[in-house]
């Protein structure tokens, strides 16, 4: 039987990607099929679960996410890199949708990221074209050449192609919807050498 809390999560999926600037960047696979993986999780997962802090006005978009906390197998996606134990222990990434996600697609790849407050994501870049659309809390973002900005709730930002970025949490966590679209999606993003 098919837990609720996934069905519940795509569903949370879907209504994000039906704000025009998601549904324009790239929209949901339907046709993505559940394949349920076993957990992993990180000590971010926890925290996420915990964090009073993530306001929202859509907690429809939020709680779904959310409740996954210890049913999905957590990204650790800057293992053996050193951008420090801090950030490891802190900074939270699960696959919902794509082709390591809960529900396999090769159309696209959807990603839950959680930050908490005060936590700097250093410059990093990656081929694939990506959109953060925030779904809860706010968090400063930067890419080389715009001036950084605080995004909030339902606001969404562009990251073009191996373009470095950065996101930095203030005094409230983050929680946001990643949208990846193809070509490229199989590479992993990496930290961006000489930009600190």
């Amino acid at each position: 039987m098919t837990d609720p809390a996934f069905v519940r999560a795509f569903q949370a999926a879907q209504a994000i990607h039906a704000l025009p600037d998601v549904q324009g960047f790239v929209p949901i696979d339907d046709a993505a099929r559940l394949s349920p993986r076993a957990p992993w999780l990180v000590p971010a997962a926890r925290n996420m679960r915990e964090d009073t802090a993530l306001d929202t006005p859509n907690p429809d978009w939020r709680d779904p996410l959310v409740a996954l906390w210890d049913k999905v197998p957590w990204r650790e996606t800057y293992r053996d890199t050193d951008i420090g134990d801090d950030f490891m222990d802190r900074f939270g990434c699960y696959e919902l949708v794509g082709h390591d996600g809960l529900f396999v697609s090769h159309k696209m790849r959807g990603f839950v990221v959680y930050m908490p407050a005060n936590l700097y994501y250093g410059w990093h870049h990656h081929p694939a074209e990506e959109q953060y659309t925030i779904l809860a809390g706010s968090a400063e973002f930067e890419q080389v050449g715009t001036p950084p900005r605080i995004m909030r709730p339902g606001e969404s930002v562009f990251h073009p192609s191996n373009v470095p970025h950065r996101t930095i949490t203030h005094d409230t966590p983050l929680l946001a919807w990643v949208a990846w679209r193809p070509p490229h999606m199989d590479i992993a993003p990496v930290l961006t050498e000489g930009m600190e």
